[in-house]
């Protein structure tokens, strides 16, 4: 049985118009595909506020240092852990809402704040309270596009329960093992031309 021409002409428009939609459907430009639009290796310094205390993170030539509460090594995997979520967490449309709704959002009393600078640039996570399904936590994310521009309105967004396990961990589990050899963090990008 042979295929009529019209039907290969009928096929190759739809392999187009396929092609075209799905190209639209790439994240507007300036709009990053993960929250930050950072890469790990780009972090240069992380402080978490969790409510209890204060932890001071830095990229060095030999691996990641905590500044405070105490100066000591820091333990690669945690540290790792964190830069991760903070790389690859999904961007998404922000919810908006008014600075008189904060505390309903958990804002008020927060799970935590992650402070990250990164290429010169500065961005601040705000973890609020669980959303309702208890998948997500909201969170206060200033630093990128999207929270700028919203006439006195903050964009919040749904983020991973993973932040929390993370920015929870013990000061202990932090801290690089006595005696352990430094593991080299990765180098950060060089600047483009």
């Amino acid at each position: 049985m042979a295929i009529a021409r019209s039907t290969y002409v009928l096929l190759a428009i739809a392999i187009v118009v396929a092609i075209a939609a799905l190209a639209g459907q790439r994240p507007e430009d300036g709009v990053p595909d993960t929250l930050l639009g950072i890469e790990e290796a780009d972090i240069e310094a992380v402080t978490i506020d969790s409510g209890d205390r204060t932890l001071a993170l830095e990229r060095r030539e030999d691996g990641w240092q905590m500044l405070q509460p105490e100066v000591v090594p820091a333990e690669t995997g945690t540290v790792v852990f964190l830069l991760n979520l903070l790389a690859t967490e999904p961007h998404q449309e922000p919810l908006t809402i008014a600075p008189s709704e904060a505390a309903e959002f958990g804002f008020a009393a927060p799970l935590g704040e992650i402070d990250v600078a990164a290429e010169g640039n500065r961005y601040q996570i705000v973890l609020g309270d669980y959303d309702f399904s208890n998948q997500s936590i909201y969170a206060l994310v200033t630093g990128i596009p999207d929270s700028a521009d919203l006439d006195g309105d903050l964009p919040v967004y749904l983020v991973s329960p993973n932040f929390e396990a993370a920015i929870a961990q013990p000061l202990e589990a932090w801290k690089a093992a006595e005696g352990a050899a430094p593991v080299p963090s990765v180098p950060a990008s060089p600047a483009p031309p």
